[in-house]
């Protein structure tokens, strides 16, 4: 298995020649994705950074999205990695296939060989794409031993594209150094902050285009903090704009299924509610009013989104948003 292994990684440097990408060596070190949930071995001038690309919009937290960035010359190779917050379970391989006949190409998809304790499923476009900015080479959907669900997908620019094959075996030469890492995800019910925004965080999007996941101890945030108590299955994340922040609470799902949350906007130009008007309550210390729309999504499921425009004692405007039928309640802590 070695030698096999050593022999595709030379094809793929002796293919693509000088002054391109070359694959990851036993010697390089290894990097973290998604805030340390997954590891991979890199070239040594690969380049780490966050999908944020918008100013305009939210910076995506750490632990959601990762971004991978390999450059030679004209080449260039992304490694993208998501955070799908979903356990799968016996009928993975099912699930996948059914999740890739949404992709806007035709693949072809099988059960991925890779290091254990890791299995998964990796697909390939069943015709080689070569025109585009950003074409698809491989994607990657594996399990952790906690069961919990990442997507990986390899794309390149025309440069590399154009030598298919070359850019298969560099995708597939880095996704064989994939490795468990050290952070599990946080289930625990229990009492979490929403709303850290700060000067320090922006100047961390700013530069780094994601947003850190780390928190300081309760009793340092500042009094408009708002605090979310979960029960036991839930995740909450943060994404910092310019001027505002965004938070979401999910409940870690079932691979393949729908996931509820909920998800709280803080900042002075939140969306003008739209749907039904619902139950009168008291969230964040004020009376509000529930909004209530149904969403039909693209894979022809329907889900309801429940909408809450808050004005707090403090300056800025809230907006919680709830993707379920639940609704639940949340408050300022004191």
């Amino acid at each position: 298995m070695k030698a096999l292994l050593l022999a595709v990684l030379s094809s793929a440097l002796l293919a693509f020649g000088s002054d391109t990408i070359s694959p990851p060596q036993p010697s390089d070190p290894g990097t973290d994705l998604l805030g340390g949930r997954v590891t991979v071995r890199l070239p040594k001038d690969a380049k780490v950074s966050g999908a944020w690309t918008d100013l305009m919009g939210a910076a995506p937290a750490d632990t959601e999205i990762s971004r991978i960035q390999l450059d030679a010359g004209p080449q260039r190779m992304v490694l993208m990695a998501y955070e799908l917050f979903a356990r799968t379970g016996d009928d993975f391989g099912s699930v996948v296939r059914k999740q890739i006949e949404t992709l806007p190409t035709t693949v072809t998809v099988g059960e991925w060989k890779g290091p254990a304790p890791l299995r998964g499923y990796a697909y390939f476009p069943t015709s080689p794409i070569r025109d585009q900015e950003a074409n698809l080479i491989m994607g990657l959907y594996i399990s952790l031993p906690d069961q919990t669900v990442q997507h990986l997908v390899f794309l390149a620019n025309k440069a590399v594209a154009q030598d298919f094959v070359s850019a298969k075996l560099l995708a597939v030469s880095i996704a064989s150094t994939l490795g468990v890492g050290s952070r599990t995800l946080n289930t625990a019910a229990g009492e979490y902050p929403l709303f850290t925004f700060s000067g320090g965080a922006i100047i961390t999007a700013m530069s780094t285009h994601s947003t850190p996941a780390a928190h300081p101890d309760l009793a340092a945030h500042p009094d408009d903090t708002i605090f979310v108590t979960v029960p036991e299955g839930y995740i909450a994340t943060e994404e910092v704009g310019i001027d505002f922040s965004i938070n979401r609470i999910r409940k870690v799902a079932a691979f393949g299924e729908l996931t509820p949350g909920i998800l709280v906007y803080v900042g002075n130009y939140p969306h003008r509610p739209e749907g039904s008007k619902q139950d009168t309550v008291r969230l964040l210390g004020a009376e509000t009013q529930w909004y209530e729309k149904q969403i039909a999504g693209k894979d022809g499921k329907n889900s309801l989104r429940d909408i809450a425009l808050v004005n707090p004692s403090w300056s800025r405007k809230s907006q919680v948003e709830c993707p379920c039928r639940r609704r639940t309640r949340l408050g300022s802590r004191n």
